[in-house]
């Protein structure tokens, strides 16, 4: 209205309509301070009880963000902290934590919902507490164990995330179509193995060590070696009316270049070969230990021959001996799964000059 009355009656009346005696606009210049000191609801039915700003720095109240209850902000620097008391808790979604800094204090909870896992503050990347992987317990899809070196994590049939020890030296990861484990080295595949000895000699009792005194000592200077991986022979030449006793370790390494060793336990009054079930193709050591008695004795090799340290599946595995180019009968030899050995002494003895060829098929 023109008139001056009628304006500021007009005024009252909405004023009275409004409730408030200030109307605030959120302020867009910089270094402004401004104060909302009465209730002031605009249309968007947003609720503002008290606002404080001073310069650019810092802001603190209380906000009303649910009608019920109030949250405090307080900023400093790139670090927000949020606290709830009464009513509802407001939900806060980080959008990105690699850039902010944000340590929410929200109801009587420390933490902030991720979906993918559930974590403390960014301060504190461990989550809730420092926890193992597989904990059990935060992780609830696994099992509560540690740390192996060497072991790999697993479903197992629960199913949870589980341990899985490293295997024994040369095993292999395999699947059976439902679980992965450990296994010795299996050919998938059939395959055949050919082992050739050509010019093989005959046994000689004292090829290794000839005629030595039988005393405790550690041999490692020998007179000869194996031609071929062949078991070794210990003979013991009593003197007269002895009986000594004792053992004879010898010690080396196998067709496929593994260590293996032996004892010969030594227990007679006559001269006395002894034959190691093990087949030698390098000997390093032997080493005498005397129980008892006077003697003599020597170390040589024998006739049974050596086609891998692994044992045999089955005495089937050696399906074809040639002896000099000839097919020679099963019932001309002995073979031994256990130590992977073909023995030719039971039949006719290997002599100087033999040429042998042993078709195996291991590990089928």
């Amino acid at each position: 209205p023109k008139d001056p009355v009628k304006r500021l009656l007009y005024a009252i009346r909405r004023r009275r309509e409004r409730k408030t005696y200030l109307t605030y606009q959120k302020p867009q210049i910089p270094n402004v301070d401004a104060t909302v000191t009465e209730p002031y609801t605009p249309d968007t039915g947003d609720y503002v009880e008290s606002i404080a700003k001073s310069g650019e720095t810092g802001l603190t109240g209380d906000v009303t963000l649910t009608g019920t209850g109030t949250t405090t902000l307080t900023q400093v620097g790139q670090n927000i902290a949020i606290n709830s008391t009464g009513g509802g808790t407001p939900a806060t979604t980080v959008e990105d934590e690699r850039n902010w800094g944000i340590t929410p204090v929200v109801g009587t909870s420390t933490n902030y919902a991720r979906q993918d896992h559930t974590h403390g503050s960014p301060a504190d990347p461990g989550g809730v507490s420092a926890h193992a992987i597989l904990d059990g317990s935060v992780h609830t899809d696994s099992v509560a164990d540690g740390v192996t070196r060497g072991s790999l994590i697993y479903g197992n049939a629960t199913p949870k995330w589980d341990e899985l020890v490293i295997g024994s030296t040369g095993y292999i990861l395999k699947s059976d179509g439902t679980d992965a484990a450990w296994a010795a080295p299996n050919s998938a595949v059939p395959k055949t193995d050919l082992y050739t000895y050509i010019n093989v000699k005959a046994a000689v009792t004292d090829y290794i060590l000839i005629n030595r005194l039988y005393q405790n000592e550690t041999v490692t200077t020998f007179d000869g070696q194996p031609d071929i991986p062949r078991s070794a022979s210990v003979t013991i030449i009593p003197t007269l009316g002895s009986t000594p006793t004792g053992t004879i370790n010898i010690a080396g390494k196998s067709a496929d270049n593994a260590s293996i060793n032996e004892d010969v336990t030594i227990n007679t009054a006559v001269p006395t070969t002894y034959e190691t079930n093990r087949a030698f193709a390098v000997i390093t050591q032997v080493q005498v230990t005397v129980s008892g008695g006077t003697a003599f004795y020597s170390v040589g090799m024998h006739d049974r021959i050596g086609v891998s340290n692994y044992p045999l599946n089955a005495t089937t595995d050696v399906f074809k001996i040639n002896l000099n180019a000839l097919h020679k009968d099963p019932t001309g030899y002995t073979i031994s799964a256990t130590y992977g050995t073909i023995d030719f002494d039971d039949v006719a003895a290997l002599i100087d000059g033999d040429d042998i060829e042993i078709w195996v098929r291991p590990y089928t």
